[in-house]
């Protein structure tokens, strides 16, 4: 299988999440933090496009500076988005506050062709896309702007605690946020008001372990039907919480060993045959490394079923530790990164692996996205490509994978070349 990467695109902050909002255009999020370094907090968005080598790269959209109206200039760590076809809804995660942001796309009904110095005057809050051409004008295609919904900010209550990862249900009914003391909060939308709350209860453990008695949750997802939020925990397992019965179920897996593993990511994926059904997949890393006796790292396949066990287990290879996981929407692939810098993909109703490039960042990969299929005539993918994924990591840098399709030999094919050789070997 021919598998390649490439560079797109690189942003002036550590990236930290990375969401299609459709086929050729992808929002990137991130920031500085705090710290008065002047590395700026807030998201982008860039467009894919073939440049005049034929290589995929990055053109730039639009971008917006949180600093402006977050008061604790935090970095965007996690963000999610939901669209109803037209405009999509951005929820960003500032340490303890989300902020619902609402992006409105508008097609210019002629393009037009523009100069350089028309184009600098561009206001960022209305930015319009725009791409050289040979004869040094500005081409625009169509602008972008943003909204921010002033009456829509979310806060976590515990002022110990900070936001860790958040996600939309598939019918935009409802948003999931997931904190750092293990606490999984449903809110509804648009009005914001909280449907229930879910935690694990705390182990009993003595004054000395009490610190690792305590969940983190790590990650957030719900199901394609909108019926389950399952819930990622450092302490090794995944909290199912059920919509409708309002109670929740514990999956563990311990591997025999108690206390080893930690769930780092979890997603839900529909089943490629049978949209109706879906699986959910989890990766769990080791909680201490040490490199005397380094632990292999695992992805899982659950089918959520009375028994409380993976249905499928399989090893990420020489000892590499996930650190973001990721679904298509077909339900056939799942891809993943790791904290070496590696791009993972496994076929999904198997595990096997499919794809498996070392050191695509020089960093840990922090998001993940697959890029979605599309039929029409503005595809910017080479022919024969089966999957694509793009990956962005502190190190700044956004980029792409790729994986030709798998090639398919007829069954008589061996038998027709023996056959040859047969005839050649008698007649020669």
């Amino acid at each position: 299988i021919m598998t390649s990467y490439s560079h797109v695109y690189t942003v002036n902050y550590p990236a930290y999440k990375i969401i299609a909002l459709d086929h050729r255009r992808f929002l990137l999020s991130g920031g500085g933090g705090a710290a008065k370094t002047g590395v700026a907090n807030g998201f982008e968005i860039i467009e894919l496009h073939l440049n005049d080598e034929g290589r995929v790269t990055g053109d730039f959209v639009i971008n917006c500076d949180t600093d402006d109206f977050d008061d604790s200039h935090s970095a965007v760590m996690a963000a999610a988005v939901y669209s109803d076809g037209k405009n999509s809804a951005l929820m960003v995660a500032l340490d303890r506050v989300c902020q619902m942001i609402t992006l409105r796309r508008r097609r210019l009904k002629k393009p037009r062709i523009v100069s350089d110095d028309l184009s600098d005057n561009v206001n960022e809050s209305n930015s319009l896309r725009h791409r050289k051409s040979n004869g040094g004008e500005t081409k625009l295609d169509y602008n972008i702007s943003y909204e921010i919904i002033q009456g829509l900010k979310i806060q976590c209550h515990e002022k110990s605690s900070f936001i860790k990862s958040l996600c939309f249900s598939p019918d935009g009914a409802f948003m999931a946020i997931a904190d750092s003391i293990g606490k999984t909060t449903i809110y509804q939308l648009p009005d914001g008001s909280i449907i229930n709350s879910f935690i694990k209860p705390p182990e009993s453990s003595s004054s000395n372990d009490e610190k690792s008695s305590i969940s983190s949750a790590d990650d957030v997802t719900v199901s394609p039907n909108s019926k389950l939020c399952a819930t990622a925990l450092s302490t090794g397992g995944v909290l199912i919480y059920d919509m409708e019965r309002k109670d929740t179920e514990l999956l563990s897996w311990n591997v025999n060993k108690p206390n080893i593993y930690r769930c780092r990511n979890c997603r839900f994926a529909c089943v490629e045959d049978d949209r109706r059904k879906y699986r959910l997949y989890t990766t769990h890393i080791p909680k201490r490394r040490s490199k005397k006796s380094a632990l292999s790292s695992y992805i899982l396949q659950w089918g959520l079923d009375d028994s409380g066990r993976p249905l499928i287990v399989a090893k990420f290879p020489n000892n590499e530790i996930p650190s973001c996981l990721e679904t298509s929407s077909s339900g056939r692939f799942i891809a993943a990164g790791s904290i070496e810098g590696s791009v993972f993909v496994f076929i999904s109703f198997s595990l096997q692996r499919m794809l498996y490039i070392r050191n695509v960042h020089c960093s840990f990969v922090t998001s993940i996205s697959f890029v979605p299929c599309s039929h029409r005539q503005d595809h910017i993918l080479p022919a024969g490509t089966e999957v694509a994924i793009v990956s962005v990591s502190v190190d700044r840098e956004c980029k792409l994978s790729t994986c030709k399709e798998r090639t398919m030999y007829s069954a008589w094919l061996p038998l027709v070349g023996a056959g040859i050789l047969i005839f050649l070997s008698m007649w020669l």
